[in-house]
């Protein structure tokens, strides 16, 4: 997902966390047996056992860690925590914590580069590789936005450990960059490239502002879904109506006359 100080921009971040993070309470950690390296080759189900692919059991172990990360960040503040109290927690080794995550921020963020992906290759599909459009735009955020409101709980949780942690508003605003830089690429019509066209840097240098100005709407949006308990259709269409205003020029009042989103 796109983050910036204080709010998740939309542009999304896909985090598909499992009913389960919502279910625990973060006030009595799990108590877990720690294991070595290598999980079990066999998960329970109810129909018995099954046997799990080496690719399962990886992915099995990077979410277990995100859940665990997730749930002592909460309880006790991210700086507060250890990388040793995750991997103790997930029942899993400091070792094993670092195969999966480069240092205790990327734990915060497990999908960041999963959804960069996931956004280039949507819009690619939408743009088949020229400069995406407002409309291409548009179009990707009505397939994933709704998939992101779904976790309202989970972010406005890690909004608030986020907004206790210098570090974290760091590492955020980085991520955010990068972002930037992704819809700039998407914009110029040089995703598949590498988003820099050397011939025509002025053409970089005004796919970057039109990025920046997309993603501060949609950063604004989503503190608006934050703060002012807004549904998640609201922020939705809320969404859409700042990219129209940005597309269609705000005007010399800059102001709306009417709020055009019901809140809850």
């Amino acid at each position: 997902m796109l983050y910036v100080h204080r709010v998740p921009v939309a542009i999304v971040r896909l985090v598909f966390w499992p009913p389960s993070v919502n279910s625990v309470s973060v006030t009595a950690p799990l108590v877990v047996e720690r294991i070595d390296e290598v999980m079990d080759s066999t998960r329970s189900t109810e129909a018995g056992t099954q046997p799990v692919s080496r690719s399962g059991q990886v992915a099995e172990t990077r979410r277990r860690l995100a859940e665990a990360a997730h749930r002592l960040f909460v309880a006790r503040g991210f700086d507060a925590v250890t990388i040793d109290d995750i991997a103790a927690e997930a029942g899993t080794s400091r070792r094993t914590f670092f195969r999966h995550f480069p240092k205790k921020e990327s734990a915060v963020f497990p999908d960041d580069q999963t959804t960069q992906r996931f956004f280039r290759e949507a819009i690619l599909r939408e743009t088949g590789g020229l400069p995406a459009k407002m409309s291409n735009l548009k179009n990707v955020l009505r397939e994933i936005l709704p998939i992101y409101l779904m976790n309202a709980e989970v972010m406005a949780e890690r909004r608030r450990f986020i907004d206790q942690s210098m570090t974290l508003m760091a590492h955020e605003q980085m991520i955010t960059l990068g972002w930037r830089d992704t819809i700039a690429a998407a914009i110029s019509g040089k995703l598949a490239s590498g988003g820099i066209d050397q011939e025509r840097p002025a053409s970089t240098r005004e796919a970057r502002i039109a990025a920046g100005a997309i993603s501060g709407a949609l950063v604004e949006t989503f503190w608006a879904w934050y703060d002012e308990g807004l549904t998640s259709e609201a922020a939705q269409e809320m969404s859409f109506v700042a990219l129209d205003r940005l597309e269609f020029g705000f005007g010399e009042d800059l102001l709306l006359r009417n709020d055009p989103v019901k809140r809850v």
